[in-house]
This record gives structure tokens, C-alpha cells and sequence, in this order.
């Protein structure tokens, strides 16, 4: 049992790898707009101030991580 090798599927065309980078960094924009003007706008949802700028800053970190992931693969935990 320790000597069992891990099922791992292909890793993602380079197409796949692209549209992920596009949305990311569409997503990381709408973030970082949110941190600099400081009012999200969601669904119904408005938030102004500290409020909205700390949910910017989530949301294009988390964008820059999914877009460092995309583009350097290697940083995948196997």
C-alpha cells in the first residue's frame, strides 16, 4: 500500500491554461476596481467603504493565486 503510485490526469491544454488566466485576470480587475473606489456592487448587494475594499483585496488575491497557478503550473502541489 505505500508503494502504490497516484491516479493524475493530464495537466490542461494550453487553451484550458488560457481562458483560466483570461477569467482570472478579469476577476482580479473587478477586484482590484473594488479596492481603489471603494463600492461593490453585486446582485442586489451593495457595500461602500472599508467593507467593499476588504472584499476587493480578497478577491484579487485569490485571482493572483489562481492566475500564478495558471501560469507556473510547477507550483501545484503534487
Amino acid at each position: 500500500m505505500g508503494g502504490e503510485r497516484r491516479n493524475r490526469a493530464e495537466p490542461p491544454s494550453l487553451w484550458v491554461r488560457v481562458l483560466v488566466a483570461l477569467v482570472a485576470l478579469g476577476v482580479g480587475a473587478h477586484g482590484v476596481s473594488c479596492l481603489i473606489r471603494g463600492r461593490l456592487v453585486t446582485e442586489g448587494v451593495v457595500l461602500e467603504g472599508v467593507p467593499a475594499r476588504v472584499v476587493g483585496a480578497l478577491v484579487a488575491g485569490v485571482a493572483a493565486i489562481a492566475l500564478a497557478r495558471t501560469l507556473y503550473p510547477r507550483w501545484r502541489r503534487h
